[in-house]
């Protein structure tokens, strides 16, 4: 599925082209606890949306140097600040259009490590344009190191797994607000696929996203069942190894084979994991019908 994903449907990458236009400058009281801007309120027009700017409008030059990629917005600005006057060239359908405009002073969140935003904001010049996404289908080379940073997330997943628990017992009992990175049964799996489906986006991106809930989820599934505790099918691989290293003693010693462990013995501890399996499992699906998560708000 991930090397479907990679390398035959391809990831979103932005262009130099303008994809969207922001129509006002945000302030700290526009932005919502995603730090995307909800709203405009008092805010002043853009300046892009001042000059005219238009969505596929490719971007050639900013101050007078060249936009070779997307991230160069960014960098350029860094050098100016609000009240600066700057010049840019556009390509508008073949044309080039030559524009000043005057940068304005925007609150952008800071992020952590983890890309969710902060209660921390900056101030730093803005145009307001945002750019056109297209697919780009990577080499079958970078699969196995997409892989192996879905595992290193989905093993840092499964060690808090215990503290979304009960963080999930306090959405239930005290009413909290859920963490929509949090666990999720297949009943949220399902509504996600329904919303998936249900929205806005062409037929590709709903396939991708689709195949990305899948791909995700019987990753984290597999890991999981790997943890050396029975009835999952670590615990069964954990008792093969066991009677392996037994064995292997025995033989460095002189001493016949030990024969099977008995994993029957091992039975309480099963039954005890199974009723601790099904009590999660029926909180988390409790969850999902008192307190969805939702992709689109």
């Amino acid at each position: 599925l991930f090397t479907v994903l990679l390398s035959g449907m391809g990831l979103n990458q932005t262009t130099t082209t303008i994809g969207s236009i922001v129509k006002c400058v945000p302030t700290v009281s526009d932005l919502a606890g995603d730090g995307t801007i909800a709203g405009c309120l008092d805010s002043p027009q853009a300046p892009a949306a001042v000059a005219g700017f238009q969505p596929g409008d490719e971007l050639i030059t900013i101050a007078q140097s060249p936009v070779t990629a997307w991230e160069d917005v960014s960098t350029i600005l860094s050098d100016y600040q609000a009240g600066d006057r700057i010049q840019v060239v556009l390509n508008r359908n073949g044309t080039d259009v030559v524009t000043t405009l005057e940068l304005a002073a925007a609150a952008i969140p800071v992020f952590d490590e983890n890309g969710s935003p902060t209660e921390v904001f900056t101030t730093r010049a803005f145009i307001g344009v945002g750019p056109e996404f297209i697919r780009v289908a990577q080499p079958i080379s970078v699969v196995p190191g997409e892989m192996w940073s879905m595992i290193q997330r989905s093993l840092t997943a499964l060690a808090s797994f215990p503290a979304r628990i009960v963080e999930l017992g306090q959405v239930l009992i005290a009413g909290e607000e859920r963490d929509p990175e949090g666990p999720i049964s297949v009943v949220g799996v399902t509504r996600i696929g329904g919303e998936i489906a249900a929205s806005e986006l062409d037929n590709a991106d709903k396939l991708f996203s689709i195949l990305s809930l899948a791909a995700g989820l019987n990753l984290f599934l597999f890991i999981f069942n790997l943890l050396p505790v029975l009835p999952l099918d670590g615990g069964h691989a954990a008792g093969a190894i066991y009677e392996g290293i037994r064995r292997k003693i025995a033989q460095l010693r002189g001493q016949p084979d030990p024969g099977p462990a008995d994993i029957a013995r091992l039975l309480p501890l099963t039954y005890v994991m199974t009723l601790v399996l099904l009590g999660l499992g029926g909180i988390v699906i409790l969850a999902d019908f008192v307190a969805p998560i939702s992709l689109f708000g």
